[in-house]
């Protein structure tokens, strides 16, 4: 099976999450669907069993952001020492492409698509290896995108009854053919402050709850900073930044107040901060200090979401396998940790080893004309092919 071809039926499937209930949902839900019944047929060519799981109506309304339905698809090939990992969902295609973002195009070594690298092309080499390997699992998810609860956390928390999990896990990711051994943590919260509402024109019978935010921010900043200045990662990170190996923060990713008029005093305002944890250290501390950080500012901290990081032990057989197949292929052998978080930590939670290693730059993911290398394809196919026949 050839993963450039697979890949360019991959590309065609608007397989786009969404994050809300928005009219593109019409156009983007029956698409899930459509690749799941798609993937079935690739797969009983060659699995021994292969199945669609639709989400759990209550599950998904419980759990998972906007309301369309979720499939994932499992294929097995005898007793299973390894699962391969990939998420089919895209990011919204956004504006700036050359030619229709789901009509697949080559450009010399270069295809070019939306979910090319991240990470329909992972999933086409893993697809192709699977074909051509005996013990193994597959795993096609959604909702990756969006974070993963209607995905690879269904996949573990639910689905692991049915196909259980084995100790080793690859997921595709694009990693540069890098060996992903983990990936930070991360707390999302708001911070957000009251005033009271009044006209612009008598703001004296006011309270301006935006410029409370704004003289807040510093204040927590400088919190954080005395808090997390002085902690260092020990691993290396993908991105080779000496910052990526620091606790990082990011205010105003989205600021919103109560008033959407030029003359008014907004009564209410809350801007979003996104704090991205090396593994060292855990959510539940840096929550803390973070909520204490806001209260100290003024502030009220509603937090949104709040995860660790993971790491796999380097001396485990999946990274060693992996180490001697780079070698044997004269690659360049490199062990990192992701800055951003991956489906890796679900895994985790059920004691599997879980790396990443996939085709691809992870730089051009979620760009207008994102695309993979073309050799880049065919090498991660013969990694993996190589690497499980070692287990």
């Amino acid at each position: 099976m050839d993963p450039v071809e697979l890949l360019k039926e991959m590309i065609k499937f608007k397989t786009v999450s969404l994050k809300e209930n928005t009219e593109e949902v019409k156009e983007y839900a029956p698409e899930f669907k459509r690749f799941a019944e798609f993937m079935k047929g690739i797969l009983e060519k060659c699995a021994d069993e292969v199945k669609v799981y639709k989400v759990d109506d209550e599950y998904r309304k419980e759990r998972c952001r906007a309301d369309y339905d979720r499939y994932i698809i499992i294929a097995r090939k005898g007793d299973p020492k390894l699962e391969f990992n990939g998420h089919y969902d895209v990011v919204p295609p956004g504006t700036g492409w050359k030619r229709d973002p789901f009509d697949p195009w080559i450009e010399g070594n270069k295809l070019y698509g939306r979910g090319a690298v991240d990470m329909k092309g992972g999933l086409a080499s893993m697809t192709s290896a699977f074909c051509e390997l005996d013990d193994v699992q597959l795993v096609a998810v959604p909702d990756e995108e969006i974070g993963g609860a209607c995905g690879t956390e269904y996949r573990v928390n639910v689905l692991s009854k049915d196909f259980p999990i084995p100790k080793y896990v690859i997921i595709g990711e694009p990693s540069n053919l890098e060996i992903d051994i983990g990936h930070k943590g991360a707390v999302w919260a708001w911070a957000r402050f009251r005033g009271k509402q009044a006209h612009a024109s008598a703001p004296w019978l006011g309270e301006n709850a935006f410029v409370k935010a704004a003289k807040a921010l510093p204040l927590i900043e400088e919190e954080l900073k005395n808090a997390f200045s002085m902690v260092y990662s020990k691993y290396e990170y993908a991105m080779g930044h000496p910052l990526a190996k620091t606790i990082t923060v990011n205010f105003g990713g989205i600021v919103r107040v109560g008033t959407s008029n030029f003359n008014s005093v907004p009564g209410e305002a809350e801007f979003s901060i996104d704090l991205r944890l090396i593994p060292e250290v855990e959510a539940e501390q840096a929550r803390e200090v973070l909520r204490r950080a806001v209260e100290k500012a003024g502030g009220e901290y509603v937090e949104a979401m709040a995860m660790d990081g993971y790491v796999v032990s380097e001396d485990s057989k999946i990274v060693k396998v992996l180490e001697e197949t780079l070698k044997e292929m004269e690659l360049p052998v490199k062990k990192v940790v992701l800055s951003g978080g991956t489906d890796q930590r679900f895994y985790g939670t059920a004691g599997s080893d879980a790396v990443v290693i996939g085709p691809g730059h992870l730089e051009v993911a979620h760009t207008p004309n994102e695309w993979v290398p073309i050799d880049h394809l065919y090498k991660a196919k013969e990694i993996y092919v190589r690497a499980v026949k070692k287990l």
